[in-house]
């Protein structure tokens, strides 16, 4: 098994004593872990965790959305703690200069500060909040974070405290929220904005790759002053930004594919919500109706709808087709049998998991009250060794199938008009 293809990946791992790990992976190869730990072999890290290649019994790469954590070369994006509310008071919440072009300062006091923390750590389990802190060997360098998500866009802001300001780590961070948002997150484009008069903010922006597409005279206005407002963008590059081009061709991958279809139905979703608010609407008895008419066209929905839903059924048939036509390397079986193939393993190992871990002579307590004097003790009826020699067995070929499985996920492509 090479451990090193899930550096910098979201794995679940368990290992041989029936302990799972999931988060982001951290690769060590033999000769690191020998000189800092001991270690004879290589091994990978999941937060403070360290589980080494013959530790390791089944490992995976896992589909990860919202706020998870990411890695840059130099620092850490993390969820908030609750203890970040001090830093960022005392860094960012106190100098003028950090809100100066934004007028936005959600840590002006301490107690603020608390609150702003503790409301980003209650809307972690929407899959759509990202909210992040530059962390850099346990101390708070900075935050990050994307918001106002509306199934085609997102808006991106960060700040870095000033002591930590011209290093390049606004840049690095937004690098990687930006390829997160768009690769894993499937969101086709991501927009920031900033006053003209900020040039380490606008700088930022185009080093990280996104594009100025809009300027907006004294289009900001913040304290009293009035700034040239800059507006950026970042699209997606590849196949997910091509489904704005209907009938153009395209080759995807099964995970591309699973990407596309996650886009295309949360783009539905995000058309019905918008429905269901703007179809009907209040107004008083001494209101004009026009006057507070939300924007509304019924046809012009059902016919975004329908070259929606026709997008997903092209897509789903292909891919449909792709599984039930291609053999996975190494197995005579269809990705579509794999599917089936896959979970039917899992349930062997967990049950070869039970029966392994039961001693061959147990007591049986008796019943309370009961006049028998004898003691009862229950046998396995099985041999142990075959049983564990068996949960090797399954484990190495979960494995083995999980891995072939994802292999041609990722490089097997086929193609499609939508």
């Amino acid at each position: 098994m090479d451990l090193s293809k899930f550096d910098g990946k979201h794995v679940r791992v368990t290992d041989k004593w029936g302990e799972t790990f999931a988060g982001m992976a951290e690769y060590g190869n033999h000769d690191f872990l020998e000189c800092e730990y001991g270690g004879e072999e290589d091994g990978i890290f999941i937060e403070d965790s360290l589980i080494y290649h013959s530790q390791i019994v089944f490992i995976e790469e896992i589909e990860v959305h919202g706020t998870v954590e990411l890695w840059t070369e130099r620092m850490i994006l993390r969820r908030y703690r609750p203890e970040d509310a001090d830093s960022l008071y005392r860094y960012l919440g106190t100098d003028p200069a950090m809100y100066q072009y934004s007028g936005w300062n959600p840590y002006a006091t301490l107690e603020m500060a608390r609150e702003t923390v503790q409301g980003f750590i209650d809307r972690y389990d929407d899959e759509h909040v990202y909210s992040w802190v530059m962390d850099i060997d346990d101390v708070l360098v900075g935050t990050i974070g994307a918001y106002d998500y509306n199934g085609d866009q997102i808006e991106v802001g960060f700040s870095v405290v000033p002591g930590w300001q011209g290093r390049g780590l606004a840049t690095a961070a937004l690098k990687k929220v930006l390829e997160y948002l768009t690769e894993n997150e499937g969101i086709p484009c991501v927009t920031a904005w900033c006053a003209a008069e900020n040039i380490g903010s606008h700088r930022t922006l185009e080093k990280a790759g996104m594009k100025l597409v809009r300027e907006e005279k004294d289009g900001l206005e913040v304290g009293g002053r009035v700034y040239d407002k800059l507006v950026y963008e970042y699209k997606a590059d590849g196949n997910r930004a091509l489904i704005q081009n209907k009938g153009e061709k395209m080759k995807l991958t099964s995970k591309e594919a699973g990407k596309l279809l996650k886009t295309l139905n949360e783009k539905i979703l995000s058309i019905l919500k918008k429905e269901e608010m703007s179809s009907s609407f209040l107004a008083s008895v001494q209101e004009d109706p026009e006057t507070c008419r939300p924007d509304y066209n019924y046809e012009a929905t059902r016919e975004e709808l329908r070259a929606l839903e026709n997008q997903v059924r092209k897509l789903r048939h292909a891919l449909n087709v792709f599984n039930i036509t291609h053999v996975v390397p190494g197995f005579d079986m269809t990705i579509d049998q794999m599917l089936i193939y896959i979970p039917q393993l899992t349930k062997q190992k967990e049950k070869l998991d039970q029966m392994k871990s039961v001693l061959p002579r147990t007591r049986v307590e008796n019943v309370y009250g009961s006049t028998q004097n004898f003691i009862d003790y229950r046998y396995v009826n099985y041999d142990l060794k075959t049983v564990e020699e068996d949960f090797e067995k399954i484990s190495n070929e979960l494995s083995r199938a999980q891995t072939a499985l994802d292999l041609i996920n990722s490089t097997e492509s086929f193609e499609i008009a939508l």
